[in-house]
């Protein structure tokens, strides 16, 4: 009753409390707006998430011709960053497509990414390119913050909802 007449006093002015409510339903339709967007948007996902692997494995088994260059840890951070990359997009895919994950989905996904970067690594043997202990190491050193900041961006942008 003391807010009804208040407001009827002075227009405009409103209660720390009122902006704080107006702050969280705008976050929470912010939040609902994105889901929403990530839904419909699922199949585009997809779609750059199998265009983005497709072009990282042919890319990654096609012999190369030029000569060894000294390892100077430049390799391990490209191992890192695709992967880092695939396992955001994965992290992406699967929350559209089957819902919130929980830490038994993150430890699934970051044990295929482990065992998808063995395979690779080996693959690449085959190809005339080189196949290291390394360099997997990287993969599944990217592919776990990947999985790390995805977690962490979801888990932030829902605390900002609910608070």
């Amino acid at each position: 009753m003391v807010r009804t007449i208040h407001r009827e006093i002075v227009p405009g002015l409103y209660h720390a409390k009122d902006i704080a409510e107006w702050y969280r339903l705008n976050l929470q339709f912010t939040y609902w707006r994105m889901r929403m967007r990530l839904q419909l948007s699922s199949r585009v996902w997809l779609m750059i998430l199998l265009g983005y692997w497709g072009t990282m494995f042919v890319s990654t088994h096609v012999p190369t011709q030029l000569p060894d260059l000294p390892d100077q840890g430049f390799d391990k951070i490209l191992h890192f960053v695709a992967f880092c990359i695939l396992a955001l997009l994965i992290a992406l895919n699967s929350e559209c497509q089957f819902g919130e994950l929980c830490l038994r989905h993150y430890a699934m996904l970051a044990i295929v990414m482990a065992a998808y970067g063995a395979i690779d690594e080996i693959l690449q043997s085959f190809v005339s390119r080189h196949c290291s202990f390394g360099d997997w190491v990287a993969d599944v050193c990217g592919a776990i913050v990947g999985l790390w900041l995805f977690n962490l961006f979801r888990l932030r942008l829902i605390q900002l909802v609910r608070h």
